[in-house]
């Protein structure tokens, strides 16, 4: 099973952390890195209405541009 850090290597490749301003905040925010990962919900912001979206659609992760 792909796990959240299996993910989140994925992204990074794309967009390395290096790349990221003094100001952002990127990586993994909340959670386990070792977590299974079976849906995956992609958002903008982790709003409220984001959350509720991901746990409606039984998402194990939320990706958001902002953290």
């Amino acid at each position: 099973m792909i796990r959240v850090g299996d993910v989140a290597r994925i992204i990074e490749r794309a967009a390395p952390l290096a790349l990221a301003l003094p100001e952002d905040n990127p990586g993994l925010q909340a959670g386990r890195a070792d977590a299974g990962v079976r849906g995956v919900l992609v958002a903008l912001d982790p709003t409220p209405a984001a959350v509720r979206r991901a746990v409606h659609a039984k998402a194990d992760l939320l990706v958001t541009h902002h953290p």
